[in-house]
């Protein structure tokens, strides 16, 4: 894989570089970046780095849009404003750990849209981290396992 990126992959420091800002940038492909971690890495080491990478990522994410893009993105994104209001009622009556964690077991929510999405809300950084952490090893698991048979 090392022949493919412009950084050395074997490099753990570098994989959770990568990881995070696939995470804050939607590229490359956070799942890709999950089956790399278990092709590069064993299933554990590679499930663990890509936790870390991601979880940071997103955080990242949350961060500037609730404290930098807000206002700009609720002002164009009008079309998706019932989106992020559901989001942002359902963590409210169901708390925002359930929520963060639920919309991370979710393969059909994009990795990136999530967090932009989540960052139009009131979710604080705490429950979004620990939600996003959790949520995301079941399947963070599952494909650091298939990256690492199919190697």
């Amino acid at each position: 894989m090392s022949g493919y990126l412009p950084f050395d992959t074997s490099n753990p420091f570098s994989f959770v570089a990568m990881t995070t800002l696939g995470a804050i940038f939607g590229f490359p492909p956070i799942s890709v970046l999950n089956l790399a971690a278990g092709v590069q890495f064993d299933i554990f080491v590679g499930t663990g780095l890509f936790l870390v990478g991601s979880t940071i990522g997103a955080v990242a994410t949350l961060f500037i849009v609730q404290n930098l893009l807000r206002g700009l993105l609720l002002r164009n994104m009008t079309s998706w404003r019932s989106k992020w209001e559901a989001v942002d009622s359902a963590i409210a009556k169901e708390g925002p750990l359930v929520i963060v964690g639920l919309l991370r077991l979710s393969p059909a929510m994009p990795f990136t849209l999530c967090n932009i999405i989540l960052g139009l809300t009131r979710v604080d950084m705490g429950s979004y981290t620990l939600g996003t952490a959790v949520g995301l090893l079941p399947f963070s698991f599952v494909y650091s396992y298939v990256g690492s048979v199919g190697q």
